[in-house]
């Protein structure tokens, strides 16, 4: 294969992988949302939930409407508005400075009762607060939101009146997760075109896979964090750039340390591998997100 061939080819392959997400529509209000969804193992039958969230977070919004005022029991509603002190006060009966989606009443199901909070007033540090039926009013310790979707699993000891967390997630294991979703796919996708490149495995073996781990580990880093804070689109959008990145990283390095070929073919192989594997990393992305983010 010519060298000019061999550049045409690399080109080729750059330009599709840039014209195919530039094309990606952008909304100003598109994506997922912050969310945080409270289980309650073992709930009474009768009671609300909602979240205590620090004094600075403002009240220019109320988040019930005049109807779902109306349907509450008015004393355990009144319970709920009691609980403003020490700094603290209530993110669905009082307010918040963003709107925020929610459910004093959650949905039943198998694992529990499910309360869905969601949308931009979604706090980062908050409080969860029962009230049940009886007015005997329980309160957990200062929570603090680690993934930007995120479940977490709770019990109620009514003796002393706390929530207890028993399930939240584990940001070291949604990083080794992430890396796992896409390190495998990788090298499996750019194995296969060094060997349709004729490129020499035993000569290269050590080289292909110290890059791959390198360029994976600050994949998996930044990408994580990103879904962890941000969310898929945050995810998406940074997407383009950091291959690109990766992308000279690797041309870089393997037209100096590949040995066997030429050095335009090392470098048509590094652009056809990088953007196959770009383009099954956008798809790998939403699979990685699916349990780093669920609720």
């Amino acid at each position: 294969m010519k060298r000019t061939s061999l550049k045409r080819i690399a080109a080729s392959f750059v330009v599709l992988f840039i014209a195919a997400l530039s094309v990606l529509p952008v909304h100003a209000d598109m994506g997922p949302k912050p969310g945080t969804t409270i289980v309650v193992e073992n709930p009474p039958d009768v009671y609300y939930l909602d979240l205590l969230i620090p004094d600075s977070e403002y009240e220019f919004h109320s988040n019930l409407t005049e109807e779902e005022r109306a349907a509450c029991d008015p004393e355990m509603l009144a319970a709920l508005e009691a609980q403003r002190q020490d700094g603290w006060h209530t993110a669905l009966v009082t307010g918040t400075a963003a709107p925020l989606f929610g459910s004093l009443t959650g949905v039943r199901e198998e694992r529990g009762a499910a309360h869905t909070f969601s949308y931009f007033g979604v706090p980062d540090t908050y409080r969860i607060l029962i009230v049940t039926e009886d007015l005997q009013v329980m309160t957990s310790e200062i929570l603090t939101k680690k993934v930007f979707q995120e479940t977490i699993r709770v019990k109620l000891d009514p003796e002393t009146g706390s929530i207890a967390v028993t399930e939240s997630p584990s940001v070291p294991l949604l990083y080794l997760g992430q890396f796992a979703a896409t390190f495998v796919p990788t090298v499996l996708v750019e194995f296969l075109i060094l060997l349709l490149f004729r490129i020499p495995v035993k000569k290269n073996l050590l080289v292909f896979f110290g890059v791959n781990l390198a360029t994976q580990l600050l994949l998996t880093g930044i990408m994580t964090s990103t879904l962890v804070s941000s969310g898929l689109l945050t995810a998406y959008l940074i997407l383009l750039p950091l291959e690109l990145v990766i992308l000279a990283v690797e041309m870089t390095a393997y037209a100096f340390l590949l040995r066997g070929v030429s050095k335009a073919r090392r470098i048509a192989y590094a652009a056809a591998a990088n953007v196959v594997s770009a383009a099954a990393g956008f798809f790998l992305i939403g699979i990685a997100d699916s349990f780093i983010n669920i609720l």
